[in-house]
């Protein structure tokens, strides 16, 4: 089945990588990708010490994609062009049980992703197991085919006050 994950609201991701975390207590195969991050968060590195998780190491995203130049936005919907396929192919090879695409639905709506590279990604992705996308802005085709759909809202964020993001709680 679909999991989405969407919203303005914290907790995409944590909810996504908490059920990679499940599947994993359960012996299950869990190949983790994220779009549109840099590869340093904190779920990263304790998922990659589970013996039955496989996490695929992003290009590395520096900034945020809506103040780059187009050069630099070019190149980086040509990277996510490169780390579909190479994630279509991942899956070919481990087979996983749940496969976690963490902002997948940002970089479809941004255009970093085309949609049907995305929803191509997606609908592969479902032929192996369980799959769960993340994202802000989810795309209409994601909603409208995903057996789960959780809208994070937020209500209150230390952000609006200026507090940062923080090691252990956003990465």
């Amino acid at each position: 089945m679909l999991h989405l994950y969407t919203g303005g609201g914290k907790g995409k991701t944590t909810s996504a990588m908490g059920l990679a975390l499940r599947m994993a207590g359960h012996g299950k195969k869990v190949l983790v990708c994220q779009f549109l991050k840099d590869g340093t968060s904190g779920e990263l590195e304790a998922l990659s010490q589970m013996r039955t998780v496989t996490v695929w190491a992003s290009g590395g995203m520096q900034g945020f994609y809506s103040k780059m130049g187009l050069a630099d936005q070019a190149r980086v919907r040509e990277d996510m062009k490169k780390q579909v396929e190479g994630i279509r192919e991942a899956m070919g090879l481990l087979t996983p049980d749940l496969i976690v695409l963490d902002e997948l639905a940002e970089a479809m709506a941004l255009g970093c992703v085309s949609e049907q590279d995305g929803m191509r990604l997606i609908t592969d992705a479902m032929q192996y197991g369980e799959v769960a996308v993340t994202g802000r802005e989810a795309p209409e085709v994601i909603s409208d085919m995903a057996d789960y759909v959780t809208e994070m809202r937020c209500i209150r964020h230390p952000y609006a006050k200026g507090t940062g993001a923080r090691e252990g709680i956003e990465y």
